[in-house]
Order: C-alpha cells, then structure tokens, then sequence
C-alpha cells in the first residue's frame, strides 16, 4: 500500500527550502535531511541515486522498505519535512536492520 497523498513530498521548492535549510543526520548507510513544516502533518520522501546500485529494481526496494518502516511511525511524527537518501550499505541490509536504522536515526534527529 502507497503512502498517502498528504505524506508525501513531492514539489521542488519543497526539496530546495529542506536542502538549503534542513538540519542533516547519518546513521550508518542512511542519511536523513528535515525541516520543520508548517504543517499538522509530515512529509517523507526517499531519494536514492544511481550511483548507489544502477538496478531501478534495489532502488525501489530500498525505497519501499523505508516508506514502510515509516508508515506505523507517521503517528508520532507532526510537523517536518524528511529526506532520506539510503547509501549503499543499506541495500545489503535485511529488513529488520533497516528497520533499527531508520528508528536510531528519528530518535538520533529528535524527530520521535
């Protein structure tokens, strides 16, 4: 199941502001960008670059394992934009790994 339309960032002046602004974070083999919104709601998305597996087939399971893990958090979560740009050591990674990373880092960045 897809994250809802509202939990997703998606406009380019969005990534820009998060990206000049946005307070920085890295656990390792992922990295987090995030800013406060003025929101009542967070925002998510995951960016991962060729260079980290040239497969669009590892990319969107990366992807997808991260916006899972995400989905249950959304609850505790009001009020930020996110980036998380998974590197390469995160593809090697079995869920429940990736899983401990991504909480480590929200808890690491205050988020939750």
């Amino acid at each position: 199941m897809a994250l809802a339309k509202k939990f997703r960032l998606k406009l380019q002046r969005d990534f820009e502001k998060i990206s000049e602004k946005g307070e920085f974070n890295r656990v390792a083999g992922l990295d987090i960008k995030y800013i406060p919104n003025q929101l009542d709601h967070t925002r998510i998305s995951v960016i991962i670059s060729k260079k980290t597996s040239k497969k669009a087939v590892t990319r969107n399971k990366a992807r997808r394992r991260i916006l899972e893990i995400i989905r249950p958090l959304l609850k505790n979560l009001s009020g930020y934009d996110i980036i998380f740009f998974p590197k390469k050591e995160i593809l090697e990674k079995d869920f429940s790994e990736v899983k401990k990373a991504v909480e480590l880092l929200l808890k690491k960045s205050n988020l939750i």
